[in-house]
């Protein structure tokens, strides 16, 4: 059964596409390196310009 299928029906071809685009990760990137600066700096008002 799983012969005649494959021959009638053929195979399926599934495209693989990226659901998070170059845009988005470079807005991620940014947000990761202002969040470690955040992090990084000791005093408030420092914290309050970022």
């Amino acid at each position: 059964m799983k012969e005649t299928g494959e021959e009638v029906l053929g195979f399926r071809k599934s495209k693989k596409t990226e659901w998070i685009s170059d845009k988005t990760w470079s807005h991620i990137e940014e947000r990761r390196q202002i969040k470690n600066k955040l992090l990084d700096t000791e005093s408030l008002r420092l914290k309050e310009r970022i």
